[in-house]
């Protein structure tokens, strides 16, 4: 209805924006303010207390709920670091409390992301240069003289297949340090 819709488009206006809540309170009513003031987050609450305060309150668990995973779907632009961070706020804080939804993209996204910083690291020739593949086969060549991964054709392994073998993460690692 139009609380939830409201509360919607407006839960981050306190927060993000220099608007007021007498400017607020000029396009909505009372209620929608105080779903708004609960879900402007004080950074004198406890991440635990915030949720369990919204989750009393129906409207602003469907606005925090829809929050988290617009925020899941949109963790593409972060870096892995960001990305592994809200992950695990979200499993620790958010899983099993909000929606079968948000725990479905959640368990999706986790799965997406693993695959996608899990890597295998291949040398071709003893002397070659180190590749690094993950599990979605995207693939990269370290170049030495940057010190960067660049990314490369996923086929580079058809010409490198019977002089190519595997190292582990650290000895990708150490060959890595041997050449810088």
């Amino acid at each position: 209805d139009n609380v939830y819709q409201i509360a919607g488009l407006f839960h981050d206006l306190l927060e993000v924006t220099d608007a007021t809540e007498d400017d607020i309170l000029k396009y909505a009513d009372k209620d929608v303010l105080a779903t708004i003031r609960l879900l402007t987050r004080k950074y004198t609450t406890s991440e635990d207390e915030y949720i369990s305060q919204i989750l009393h309150v129906p409207v602003a668990k469907a606005v925090k709920n829809a929050c988290v995973i617009f925020d899941l779907v949109d963790l593409k632009d972060l870096d892995p670091e960001q990305i592994s961070s809200y992950l695990k706020n979200v499993k620790q804080h958010y899983l099993g409390r909000f929606s079968p939804e948000l725990d479905d993209i959640y368990a999706a996204l986790e799965k997406y992301f693993i695959a996608q910083t899990t890597y295998s690291y291949i040398r071709a020739y003893d002397d070659g240069p180190l590749y690094r593949v993950n599990e979605l086969k995207d693939s990269w060549i370290y170049n030495a003289s940057t010190k960067q991964w660049e990314s490369c054709d996923p086929d580079f392994l058809i010409d490198n297949e019977h002089d190519a073998y595997l190292l582990t993460e650290d000895e990708a690692i150490e060959w890595i340090n041997d050449k810088t």
